[in-house]
């Protein structure tokens, strides 16, 4: 092991006490922002948007590279079972943002740039019948129009 992967294992070691352990309970949801840390802490790494295949399926993640493609995960740990593969994110590559409060139907961006802040419908459809069934008792003719927030 070379002195700058002992290095990052400790950072990664230091990365795991600091959020309270390396389960998953302790890392989920933070593999952005480990892997942002990780790079300005090692400035050769860089920063890779993609998805990690793990035993539940694929999930949603972030890690780091250097020049070689030498990957780092500082939150790798929180996958039980491991990380049986890395697929790096292309732009265009469909991201799931969310799951639609009326039909359940998942939600998909397809920009890491132009991603919703937040998204509870797949559509206007689902959108209006949500709050159709949700607030029809408190308008006389139940009937409402689903109208953008713009």
């Amino acid at each position: 092991m070379s002195t700058r992967d002992a290095a990052i294992d400790r950072w990664c070691s230091e990365y795991a006490d600091e959020v309270g352990g390396a389960g998953y309970a302790q890392m989920r949801g933070k593999c952005a922002r480990a892997a942002v840390r990780l790079s300005l802490s090692f400035t050769e790494l860089r920063v890779v948007k993609g998805h990690a295949l793990t035993v539940w399926g694929e999930q949603q993640h972030w890690w780091c590279e250097d020049d070689a493609a030498n990957l780092y995960d500082p939150t790798a740990a929180q996958f039980d079972g491991g990380v049986l593969a890395y697929a790096k994110y292309c732009e265009g590559d469909p991201v799931r943002v969310g799951k639609c409060m009326q039909c359940g139907d998942p939600i998909f961006s397809y920009s890491l740039e132009d991603m919703p802040a937040r998204r509870d419908f797949c559509d206007d459809e689902c959108a209006g019948a949500f709050a159709k069934d949700t607030f029809s008792d408190r308008f006389d003719d139940g009937d409402l129009e689903f109208r953008d927030r713009d």
